[in-house]
């Protein structure tokens, strides 16, 4: 027999057990053994009843109780209408019903019910939450701030302030929003919830600043709170202030320790210092206090080796088995962790076949817009040639500071920008949101350029549009040094899709270095395919995407190397790196103009933030493993084959030289 779902819905009784008003002594004893698990004799009771009575609305109403306790969600949906028909006044159907629309993912009919129940009784506090969280979730902003601020003088005052709070921002009300929070800092009794929205809704780097000044005045005064120093967590990570980040945190922890959310974000800061063991620990604090936490079952798996029956293969197993309970949004994550932990144990089958749903939801929320890049390369390429930047470049601030390093994602540029970091002189900056903003808008030659876009890394926004070319150049370079001071005479940012952008920014920086990172076509898709990009690369979620994203990548290179100068563009293959570090890190330094330092072959030493897929890799003296790995996999790589065609040929005749290693 089907056992009832165990997931709660947030309007629904505690039992089901609540009949009728009017309800009479045959009730009573279908009720008694429906308690008793004697299903069959009450269906049998229902029928008869039914039989005599076929418009009794507690009749109905029973069937659908019974069905509900059977595990029989479907089949509770017809009798429960005709409940809340024949019964207009009653709530217990229609609550019934909500609770059925919830198990089985039905948003839309949810919503509906839930308003319905709320006219029917609108002291249903639960009820209410659950709709503005609904209403938060579809994207109904004004619906949900509507609904919020109906309940704001009940006992869910608190809650439907913090949703109020939301619905402002998102409906692009930040000021009251702001007001709104002040309001509830001023309140002892609201201030950790107050605190707590802070950082959704401070944008600039003085406003956040202002705002840790603040706490921190508080925390002096000895009225800190575990939401205070949480929310200073998360201020300082936002500014790259690592260090006083995790220091934030581990105070909240010390504070209230239950914090599951905070054990996974200092986790995440740790693993990305390269404090792996001290990440998975912590990642493990968060799944004892939340086993279903779909970001910290993904994030420790990258660490783990899975073998059937450990730990946290059950734990991801039991999470995959209860994927419908996910919102959709999370759903992707535990695809990705339960693919990763079937492939550790060898059967691909299963993995692919995870890899594949989790790429089907993430392409679905994150579609890709590939139209655009292409249009916005037929046009420079039509009306920009050569003539044109190198007349644009006579415009900018010459500085031999910035090194961009780019490629595919997954190309080696972690790697590369590692080795440049370890050189005394040098600063990793990491995947920099800054290029496309200050280049936004740029005239050269006939053509006003547009970089942000839907598909744009969301960094920091500039009102760029007016910006001369120098003050273009000047205000990349003022933001870079903030990060890594004057002394630094190479700052690397190796955000890779900046290939997109190689004839401006020579524009506004023609003294800047372009070093180009470049792979095995097959090693970087299949990469990209089998790794969750929290920020999101709309083109992996799907082998096909990632075949043609890869061929519009080489569009891009063939028209940069037409149209800037010969040597411009380095070009560092990352098989050459695995085969023969020293020479290609020699090549390397000399491009942009450093002395050789043997740090640079040690580049795993380095201590520094890298918060990309690569953390681990980079932690490690270089390995082979990665090389011609694909061939494992290419049973399930049709469709991206097709896509590559020739170009999978022609790079392996490129490395055709290289000794395999073993």
């Amino acid at each position: 027999m089907n056992q009832p779902s165990t997931v709660p819905h947030p309007s629904s009784n505690p039992n089901l057990n609540a009949p009728v008003a009017h309800a009479n002594q045959r009730l009573a004893a279908i009720q008694k053994a429906i308690d008793d698990q004697l299903y069959d004799q009450a269906l049998d009771a229902i029928r008869q009843w039914l039989l005599q009575a076929p418009e009794q609305g507690a009749a109905h109403f029973i069937h659908g109780v019974c069905l509900l306790r059977m595990g029989n969600w479907q089949a509770a949906v017809a009798p429960l209408e005709h409940a809340a028909r024949l019964l207009p006044n009653q709530p217990d159907p229609v609550r019934h019903l909500a609770n059925v629309a919830f198990r089985q993912h039905r948003s839309a009919d949810e919503i509906r019910l839930l308003q319905q129940l709320l006219t029917l009784k609108p002291d249903e506090l639960r009820a209410a939450q659950r709709l503005f969280e609904l209403q938060n979730a579809q994207g109904d902003h004004a619906g949900m701030l509507d609904t919020a601020q109906r309940y704001l003088s009940t006992p869910l005052r608190l809650p439907t302030r913090l949703a109020c709070v939301k619905a402002m921002v998102s409906l692009g009300r930040p000021d009251e929003a702001r007001q709104e929070v002040d309001a509830m800092m001023a309140e002892p009794e609201s201030f950790d919830a107050g605190v707590g929205m802070l950082v959704q809704l401070l944008e600039t780097e003085e406003s956040m600043l202002a705002a840790i000044d603040r706490l921190r005045q508080r925390a002096d005064a000895g009225q800190a709170s575990a939401a205070l120093w949480a929310t200073l967590g998360k201020l300082h990570s936002r500014l790259e202030q690592i260090p006083e980040s995790m220091d934030a945190m581990t105070r909240s922890l010390s504070l209230d320790a239950t914090q599951f959310g905070v054990w996974h974000d200092l986790g995440v800061l740790q693993r990305q210092e390269g404090l792996l063991d001290e990440s998975q620990q912590s990642m493990g604090r968060c799944l004892a206090l939340d086993p279903f936490h779909a970001s910290a079952i993904r994030v420790m798996g990258h660490e783990h080796k899975f073998e059937y029956g450990d730990p946290l293969f059950k734990t991801v197993t039991h999470a995959a088995a209860r994927l419908h309970d996910y919102p959709e949004a999370a759903q992707p994550q535990v695809h990705y962790a339960i693919a990763k932990a079937l492939e550790d144990v060898g059967d691909l089958d299963s993995a692919f076949a995870h890899y594949a749903r989790g790429g089907q939801i993430q392409k679905k929320l994150h579609p890709w817009q590939e139209s655009r890049m292409r249009n916005v390369l037929s046009v420079m390429r039509r009306y920009l040639h050569a003539g044109d930047y190198l007349q644009a470049a006579t415009q900018g601030l010459r500085s031999a500071k910035p090194v961009f390093v780019f490629g595919m994602p997954r190309s080696g540029t972690t790697l590369l920008e590692q080795v440049i970091a370890s050189h005394p002189l040098a600063y990793g900056a990491g995947e920099l949101k800054l290029a496309s903003g200050v280049i936004n808008n740029i005239q050269i030659g006939r053509v006003k350029i547009e970089t942000m876009h839907e598909d744009a890394p969301k960094g920091p926004s500039f009102n760029a549009g007016d910006w001369s070319i120098a003050q273009r150049g000047q205000r990349y370079l003022e933001e870079i040094e903030k990060l890594a001071g004057p002394q630094a005479q190479r700052i690397v940012d190796k955000m890779p899709g900046n290939y997109h952008w190689l004839g401006p920014l020579s524009t506004i920086l023609p003294g800047c270095h372009l070093i180009h990172s470049r792979r095995h076509p097959v090693e970087i898709c299949l990469s990209e395919y089998r790794i969750f990009f929290p920020d999101g690369i709309p083109f992996s979620y799907d082998l096909r995407d990632l075949g043609k994203a890869y061929r519009m990548y080489m569009d891009y290179m063939a028209y940069w190397n037409e149209v800037l100068p010969p040597g411009r563009v380095l070009h560092v293959r990352y098989e050459d790196m695995v085969d023969d570090l020293e020479t290609q890190a020699r090549r390397i330094l000399a491009h942009i103009g450093l002395p050789w330092d043997d740090a640079c072959l040690k580049f795993y030493e380095t201590k520094r933030k890298v918060k990309t897929a690569s953390v681990t890799q980079v932690r490690k003296p270089i390995y082979t493993s990665s090389v011609s790995r694909w061939r494992k996999y290419e049973t399930y790589l049709k469709p991206l084959l097709d896509e590559l065609g020739p170009l999978v040929q022609e790079y392996e005749a490129e490395i055709a030289h290289l000794t395999p290693k073993t």
